[in-house]
């Protein structure tokens, strides 16, 4: 799944949409909605939604699959929108995962299982085969060793690739412009790699493909 048309498609700056709640604590759609045609209008080329800064792991499954909704209603197929779809456990992900697909989505976004984060390879290999098999969209890494509680590097992240051609990228949460080229030498240039938004500009100049910032 990771070719050049995943290149062109994921790229540039990618806005990571934030959560919004209301007085009560729910998601307050319309000040999202209306976010999204901001953005749009500020130049994104696409949105990452429910990931740090979109409060998933803070929202229940009906948050998150409203949240969901709202935005990729929204925005209507006019840039592409990834739905962060981790959780701790797989059964979360996996129907995270099929919800994403129904509503249209264009990829799933994936953290790793957090706070076990004793887990071995296999056990996060097959996890993500699960969630890809509820889904079977294009899957982003999302390799944030700050929340989940450890990195992926270059080599598993290649094991999950071979395991799951749907893998096509990863975001680098708090990589720098050598981690990103050691992660495009071990997975090819055309694996896409985002990295933090100070980066960005140098980083496309050894092959990262933008920003979600």
């Amino acid at each position: 799944m990771a070719d050049k048309t995943m290149k062109e498609r994921f790229k540039g700056l990618v806005a990571p949409i934030p959560g919004v709640f209301d007085g009560k604590g729910e998601p307050d759609l319309g000040m999202m909605e209306r976010l999204a045609d901001w953005y749009i209008a500020a130049g994104a080329h696409g949105f990452f939604v429910l990931g740090s800064q979109g409060q998933g792991a803070a929202c229940t499954i009906a948050q998150r699959k409203a949240i969901a909704e709202a935005v990729v209603r929204r925005v209507a197929g006019r840039v592409p929108v990834i739905v962060q779809v981790g959780a701790v456990d797989p059964y979360s992900s996996m129907e995270l995962a099929a919800h994403a697909k129904a509503i249209g989505a264009d990829a799933i976004g994936v953290v790793g299982p957090y706070y076990y984060s004793d887990r071995n390879e296999w056990e996060l290999i097959e996890q993500h085969k699960q969630v890809d098999a509820a889904a079977g969209l294009p899957m982003l890494l999302y390799n944030n060793p700050q929340y989940s509680g450890y990195p992926t590097p270059p080599a598993m992240m290649a094991k999950l690739r071979e395991a799951i051609p749907n893998v096509f990228g990863s975001k680098l949460a708090n990589g720098n412009l050598g981690q990103a080229r050691t992660y495009i030498r071990t997975l090819g240039d055309d694996f896409v790699i985002f990295i933090p938004i100070d980066m960005m500009l140098p980083g496309m100049l050894v092959g990262v493909n933008g920003s979600i910032a």
